[in-house]
């Protein structure tokens, strides 16, 4: 299990959440699809 850090963007439609690993420094959107 990596540490996540949340950054959250302000968009037009909405609000964009990216979740990011400092260990691996990969960016992930689909954060589910990682904890299924």
């Amino acid at each position: 299990m990596h540490e996540l850090e949340a950054k959250t963007t302000t968009q037009r439609d909405g609000f964009d959440t990216r979740y990011r690993c400092p260990y691996c420094r990969t960016d992930i959107e689909d954060v589910t699809s990682q904890f299924v």
